[in-house]
C-alpha cells in the first residue's frame, strides 16, 4: 500500500497533514526561520543551513533572503546558482534547478478579474524557477500560450482542489465584500507532460459568482 509520502511524489492526491508531512514541515520552518534571520556576511553558515534543509545543493550557490518553501527536502540544486530575494519554492513535489542558472525574484502574478460591477475572482500564481519567467512577460496575452511558446513549457495535467473559508480583511477588500463574507476557493496543481510541476494557483471567489460544473462518463 502507498503511503501518503509516495502519493504526494508520484503526483497523487495525498493527505498533507499526514504525520510525515507536518514533521518535515516543522524541521524546515525552523531552519527558515534560522536562515532568513542570518546577516548577508555570514555565508559559510548559510551554506550549512540550506545544506541541512535541501536535498542537495552545488558549490557557489546564494539564496536571497527572504526565502520560503514548503519541505525543502524535495529541493535540489546545481552549481553557481544565484536565486534571488523574495522566492518561494512549493516543492509538494522534487523542484530540480541544474547548473549556471539565475532566478529572478518574487516569480508570482497576481490578478483580479472581475465585470464592470465588482471583482468577483482574485488569483495567485507561482511558477516553477526552472521555466525561467522573468516578470517582464506580456501578461495579456494568454499565460499557457507564453509558457507554451516563449518557454517550451507545456501545461498537459491541471489537479484541482475546492474548498470554503470566511474572508479575512485583505480578501474581503480584493472582492469587494465584506470580512466574514463566504468566499469559495481553488487550488490548481499544473504539471507538464513528464509529470513535472509548472504552476501552483490559488483563486479566491466571491460566494456568489462561482459556478462549478463536473460531467461524468461511466464505461459500460
Amino acid at each position: 500500500m502507498k503511503t501518503e509520502l509516495d502519493k504526494c511524489m508520484a503526483g497523487e492526491w495525498y493527505d498533507c497533514h499526514d504525520p510525515i508531512f507536518i514533521t518535515q514541515k516543522g524541521k524546515t520552518r525552523q531552519l527558515l526561520a534560522r536562515y532568513n534571520a542570518l546577516p548577508y556576511e555570514e555565508k559559510k553558515t548559510k551554506q550549512e543551513v540550506l545544506k541541512e534543509m535541501f536535498g542537495s545543493i552545488g558549490n557557489n550557490v546564494s539564496v536571497g533572503t527572504p526565502f520560503l518553501c514548503d519541505y525543502g527536502c524535495n529541493i535540489h540544486i546545481g552549481d553557481n546558482v544565484s536565486v534571488n530575494m523574495n522566492c518561494s519554492f512549493i516543492d509538494c513535489n522534487k523542484i530540480t534547478i541544474g547548473s549556471h542558472v539565475l532566478i529572478a525574484s518574487n516569480v508570482k502574478l497576481e490578478r483580479l478579474r472581475g465585470n464592470p460591477e465588482f471583482p468577483f475572482v482574485y488569483f495567485i500564481s507561482y511558477f516553477n524557477p526552472r521555466i525561467g519567467l522573468t516578470g517582464n512577460e506580456d501578461f495579456s496575452r494568454p499565460l499557457y500560450e507564453i509558457l507554451e511558446q516563449d518557454y517550451s513549457s507545456v501545461a498537459k495535467i491541471s489537479k484541482e482542489e475546492i474548498s470554503a473559508q470566511l474572508a479575512d480583511k485583505f480578501l474581503a477588500q480584493k472582492l469587494e465584500i465584506k470580512p466574514g463574507d463566504a468566499i469559495l476557493i481553488r487550488k490548481r496543481f499544473v504539471y507538464d507532460p513528464g509529470g513535472r510541476p509548472l504552476e501552483w494557483n490559488i483563486g479566491y471567489y466571491r460566494a456568489d459568482s462561482f459556478v462549478y460544473t463536473l460531467e461524468f462518463e461511466r464505461e459500460v
